[in-house]
């Protein structure tokens, strides 16, 4: 594998951060959906949040969902992908999984199409799933335990169309030609056309793939030093946009990494324009201190939601508008 380092980008701007509002755990897992908005669940149905405005909106029925810990959302937002705890025993997805023969009582993936306000559920064995604007990608356990799959469904109709065995992951991202693993001894895999034919890393974490799948940002452990870097797929080389990061970026579709230094500061990084921002805190959030702060998401290029050491929950940014309810 060639490298290529490149180190110290400039930063480009200082964005004031002046804004906190505490939000509740089920808030914790929204993503970005839309200019300016996040989705989440409210403990019934879907809902967005524009955090410029303040309004709160449900775009889904009254189904009886319950707290959602991790949401993916299509590019074109017509599709939302979501693990959630068990459903309402009394609600419309737990009729379907009980017409489907299945228990309601279990947790499950789910897939909503947003234009025609349905939800399908995935088999009970996948352990992750991602969307897209065309497809929706299912990693799963083999039920015999012989490994792992990763299967893609056409998102307008929900038909599988093909399967590929992979290695035990714990993650995996959609790139142009295949997919990018992330195994839990913290190995980087590569795949082409359904076969897993390279290792990229090892003592690698991968944060995010731009939308083209041409590039990934991971982070790497080199020397001691945890770097963040970026992924040129095509020709394995990386870049390093910086160095000493703390903690696990998070990632917010389709190009943009959140991140803490061990100096203190907190940051983003733009996959599209190569652009790093330093966000200055404001006095109103001088009991934040990023060295301590957990990343939860970020639904904005300024706005995120982090959790301090007492397990508190924020959403921080400027020029927010707080909900009235989330």
């Amino acid at each position: 594998m060639i490298i290529l380092i490149v180190i110290g980008l400039s930063i480009l701007e200082r964005p004031n951060i002046t804004q906190k509002y505490a939000v509740p755990k089920s808030f914790t897992s929204a993503v970005g959906f839309g200019s300016n908005t996040a989705v989440f669940s409210n403990g019934n149905e879907l809902a967005t949040y524009n955090y410029t405005t303040g309004k709160v909106r449900n775009i889904s029925a009254a189904v009886g969902l319950g707290i959602i810990d991790t949401i993916s959302v299509s590019p074109s937002d017509n599709y939302i992908v979501f693990h959630g705890d068990q459903v309402s025993q009394n609600g419309q997805l737990a009729n379907q999984l009980e017409a489907g023969g299945l228990s309601p009582v279990t947790d499950y993936w789910w897939v909503y199409n947003v234009r025609t306000n349905t939800f399908h559920y995935l088999p009970q064995n996948v352990l992750i799933a991602e969307a897209d604007n065309t497809q929706i990608y299912a990693l799963a356990y083999d039920t015999d335990g012989s490994g792992e799959t990763i299967t893609t469904y056409q998102a307008s109709n929900m038909q599988s169309s093909t399967t590929i065995s992979v290695p035990g992951s714990t993650d995996f991202f959609v790139t142009h030609t295949g997919f990018l693993l992330q195994t839990p001894n913290n190995t980087i895999l590569k795949t082409t056309n359904g076969i897993v034919n390279q290792q990229l890393f090892s003592n690698a974490v991968l944060t995010g793939v731009s939308q083209d799948g041409e590039n990934a940002v991971a982070v790497v452990t080199q020397d001691g030093d945890r770097d963040l870097v970026v992924i040129n797929l095509e020709t394995n080389n990386i870049k390093v946009v910086t160095k000493n990061i703390i903690n696990n970026p998070v990632w917010l579709n389709p190009n943009i990494a959140l991140y803490a230094t061990k100096t203190g500061g907190l940051y983003t990084y733009n996959l599209t324009t190569h652009k790093q921002s330093a966000w200055r805190f404001g006095s109103k959030l001088s009991s934040l201190k990023p060295l301590t702060l957990q990343l939860t998401g970020i639904i904005g290029p300024n706005a995120a939601i982090v959790t301090d050491t007492f397990g508190n929950s924020y959403l921080i940014g400027s020029k927010l508008i707080p909900a009235s309810t989330l």
